[in-house]
């Protein structure tokens, strides 16, 4: 009898708010795997490699881990805290480079295509 009484809107508005937040990102992760397949126009295109821009952390996804390259301010990042999520903005005062250190483009677009490891990057830095 109470199931009929409950209204999910009022309930738990938090809730909403977070599928909302999830549905968004499974959406872009799906393009981002089409593209990664050649599925789209543009995406997939052998020897081009893009760098994906630094995003402020959701709060619910995993992404910033030991070996992750990102683009911040014009410049390229690799995320060197090893054994914990990286949730701190690269440059941000107070962030040193235990959390982020600067590489080139070379070495960025190295690491994501494969010809590079992380640990090459890192001993080279």
């Amino acid at each position: 009898m109470m199931t009929d009484h409950l209204d999910p809107d009022t309930e738990a508005p938090e809730l909403k708010e977070m599928y909302e937040r999830l549905e968004i990102r499974v959406a872009t992760l799906e393009e981002e795997v089409k593209k990664l397949k050649g599925e789209e126009p543009g995406g997939g295109e052998e020897g081009i490699v893009t760098v994906p821009a630094w995003e402020l952390w959701d709060g619910i996804s995993d992404k910033y881990q030991y070996g992750e390259v990102v683009t911040h301010n014009g410049k390229y990042f690799l995320d060197v805290l090893q054994g914990m999520q990286n949730t701190w903005e690269p440059e941000s005062v107070g962030v040193d480079e235990r959390y982020w250190k600067e590489i080139t483009k070379e070495q960025a677009e190295g690491i994501l295509s494969g010809d590079m490891t992380v640990e090459e990057v890192v001993i080279a830095l």
